[in-house]
């Protein structure tokens, strides 16, 4: 074996533990799945809306006031839109400036 691969075997060997360790840990993240009706949405959960004024399909995440990105669909949880969807449940009608939504599905991390 060379000065190389016997490094690497060595190196190989010794962080054994610590990927076991991740492995573990990433194993025993939440799942994202779908909610049923009349569960809490919450912060980071992704919503699908359906405009009923003009027919289209929205895909929105709310987050706090300082991650907004509107071209990313992430709203602020104080903003008119925000409020009213985390006040909302899947199948939740709503209007907001004028314009009817339904929330059809939404999907988040839930244990």
């Amino acid at each position: 074996m060379e000065r190389k691969e016997r490094a690497y075997l060595q190196h190989y060997l010794s962080t054994a533990k610590e990927r076991k360790q991740t492995v573990n840990q990433s194993q025993s993240f939440k799942k994202v799945r779908k909610l049923q009706q009349g569960e809490e949405i919450k912060l980071y959960d992704k919503v699908k809306l359906l405009n009923l004024t003009d027919h289209l399909i929205l895909n929105v995440m709310i987050v706090p006031d300082h991650e907004v990105n509107l071209f990313e669909g992430k709203w602020g949880e104080t903003s008119e839109l925000g409020h009213l969807i985390l006040e909302g449940s899947v199948l939740t009608t709503f209007e907001c400036q004028e314009i009817e939504y339904k929330i059809l599905s939404v999907s988040g991390m839930r244990g």
